[in-house]
């Protein structure tokens, strides 16, 4: 993601999306495709982390809609807002999700 929608902190607003990437012929420098790892890797972390904790403070509602799946293979949207309520974002479709506690909006959209 780091390498085609650039937008890095550390690698800058710089997308490498459609160049050469074959074999040795990187448009880029060893010491930058380390940077973008080390960036993705973190990306992959925090996510990671994120999912974790989401699930462990939603464990009440992930056990109901375990036991319900046991019963039946498929759930529907109604099953779901059945079982544990409807979804915390908003019922807009175009409208953008709540952040979740602890997650902050993106710096890109702070600073119109």
């Amino acid at each position: 993601m780091i390498s085609v929608y650039g937008m890095n902190e550390k690698v800058g607003n710089v997308s490498f999306y459609g160049l050469s990437q074959e074999g040795f012929n990187r448009p880029y420098s060893d010491e930058t495709a380390k940077i973008m790892d080390e960036e993705v890797r973190k990306q992959i972390d925090g996510q990671y982390e994120r999912a974790q904790k989401l699930l462990s403070e939603k464990r009440q509602e992930l056990e109901i809609l375990a036991q319900e799946l046991l019963k039946k293979e498929v759930l529907l949207k109604s099953d779901v807002e059945r079982l544990i309520g409807p979804s915390p974002y908003h019922k807009d479709k175009h409208a953008e999700p709540q952040p979740l506690s602890g997650q902050h909006v993106s710096d890109e959209k702070t600073r119109s």
